[in-house]
């Protein structure tokens, strides 16, 4: 066993007066690279805090070792605020408190970061022995953790494999739960109806039948008796049973998410927006220069470019106006901005989700259920949101409401990988117009039709081809389908479990190089 570096008993991590994980034990070792995932809201970051300085908890946390934290930044960091994503990722790598560490916790770090933020960052923690990492970024996951820690329903499990293997093993737990559930439900059925009918049939033999004399009548009153007290106790040792049984929760069903577009009153212009010749300046620096380029109806632009370039500047230049803008009569654009503008932090979730919908209200709660808002949250007020809980609200807002053209600047920050996953399937099939800005490359390599690329000032318009059939291409899918054939045997149990791993591991590798 390799040394311990952190180790936590019986301990409750509390956030103001709400309990959010109990843990009976959890410890970190030397080596350990570890990808702390769960729902916004559920106590990542409240957990690191507990882990490194204590905070509010009950228990036992035994620190061994020097404890470096890499903590959430935002655009409020006046250190960091006017350089780059990767200026920023640099200077904040560089603390001392960092490289002295046996152990560092990172939350979140990927978030606002650009592409090159993200290599430094990468290149920072391959050189590292043992974290802690927050991130939803899966293939950061993937790459940099070979253990997962889950917080759900308030506990924390520790899976002690890589991020994709951690995949297949929550699909083998979602069957296992669907069979237990199925199996109980079944027993459950059984005795409630075997008690209904025993209750009955207790009925049908107290009846005296007609015609009977009074010595056959107390015989047969004497025989009934036996046998209802038969019955009776037959219905009680099934009463016992189904008190017994141990319940199994439903699993949570994926309902579909289905919006009626034509209610946001859609355009029919081929060409809903036109920027020509803008041009924008900040003191000295010159952002936009001479920027222009047309989109068509129902493109979704994936607008990209380092921190820095201009991407926020130009949002919000289509999204208030400019004279170099031109947007068509009926384009009504929803803009998502990172002050998170939209909620009204005095009224509930619901109340914030239903204010200004045009869809159904079953439609705007089934799509509160998929992005992990639970029916107990929806009276909650706003302002008792957590970061990623108020960004999930505001998505939704957007994309209930009577817009038609999105603008949504660095919405998959703070955004849980199950939220994420929802995004993905309301975008992917998303019948307005689209312009995102994205660092998560998975993310928008699922939902761009085009990528907008601004650098030195001008744009750069592009539709993203399909891949080409070539024998690259055609080995590559070759290898997909067998990942898609070896996550099914995994997942089954069928076969020779720790080869069938190996061969899984190796085919992450090529697919990873290929």
């Amino acid at each position: 066993m390799s040394e311990t570096l952190l180790r936590a008993s019986s301990l409750l991590c509390e956030y103001g007066e709400r309990e959010l994980i109990t843990i009976d034990e959890c410890a970190v070792h030397r080596g350990d690279r570890i990808g702390l995932i769960g729902e916004n809201g559920c106590g990542k970051s409240t957990l690191l805090e507990t882990l490194y300085s204590g905070g509010k908890h009950f228990g036992t946390v035994t620190r061994r070792c020097e404890i470096g934290f890499l903590r959430q930044f935002g655009d409020s960091d006046a250190s960091t605020s006017e350089m780059s994503g990767g200026e920023a990722m640099k200077l904040r790598l560089a603390d001392s408190s960092l490289h002295s560490a046996d152990l560092i916790f990172l939350d979140e770090p990927t978030s606002n970061l650009d592409r090159q933020g993200i290599f430094l960052l990468r290149e920072f923690l391959s050189a590292r022995e043992s974290y802690i990492l927050v991130s939803h970024d899966r293939a950061l996951l993937s790459d940099m953790c070979d253990i997962i820690w889950l917080i759900e329903d308030k506990k924390l499990k520790e899976y002690a494999m890589g991020y994709e293997q951690f995949l297949i093993e929550r699909e083998k737990e979602k069957r296992e739960q669907s069979r237990r559930y199925e199996n109980y439900i079944d027993e459950k059925r059984h005795l409630e109806a075997a008690m209904k009918k025993r209750t009955e049939l207790s009925k049908d033999i107290r009846k005296t039948p007609k015609r009977m004399g009074n010595s056959e009548a107390r015989l047969h009153k004497r025989q009934v008796g036996e046998v209802v007290e038969k019955v009776s106790n037959a219905r009680l040792a099934m009463e016992t049973r189904l008190e017994k049984l141990e319940k199994v929760d439903k699993p949570r069903e994926e309902k579909l998410i289905k919006l009626d577009f034509s209610l946001t009153e859609p355009f029919k212009n081929k060409y809903p927006l036109k920027v020509s010749g803008l041009s924008v300046s900040y003191g000295q620096k010159n952002v936009l220069s001479g920027c222009g380029f047309m989109l068509e109806n129902g493109s979704r632009v994936h607008l990209r470019g380092e921190n820095g370039c201009g991407k926020t500047t130009l949002l919000r230049r289509i999204y208030e106006g400019d004279k170099c803008v031109s947007a068509a009569p009926k384009v009504r654009f929803g803009y998502f901005a990172q002050d998170l503008s939209l909620i009204d932090e005095d009224k509930t979730v619901l109340q914030n989700a239903l204010d200004g919908s045009v869809q159904s209200e079953t439609v705007v709660r089934t799509l509160l259920s998929r992005l992990l808002f639970s029916p107990s949250s929806l009276g909650k007020s706003a302002g008792a949101l957590s970061g990623g809980e108020k960004v999930k609200l505001s998505l939704l807002k957007l994309f209930v409401g009577k817009v038609n053209f999105l603008l949504l600047d660095e919405a998959t920050n703070y955004l849980d990988i199950k939220s994420l996953a929802v995004m993905e399937e309301v975008l992917a099939c998303y019948e307005g117009t689209l312009i995102f800005v994205s660092h998560d490359e998975r993310f928008a390599e699922e939902i761009r039709t085009h990528t907008l690329t601004l650098r030195d000032g001008k744009a750069e318009l592009k539709k993203v081809e399909k891949p080409r059939i070539d024998d690259g291409s055609i080995e590559r899918t070759i290898l997909e389908m067998r990942k898609a054939e070896l996550i099914a045997r995994l997942s089954s149990g069928a076969g020779d479990k720790e080869a069938l791993e190996r061969e899984f591991n190796a085919l992450c590798e090529k697919l990873r190089n290929a």
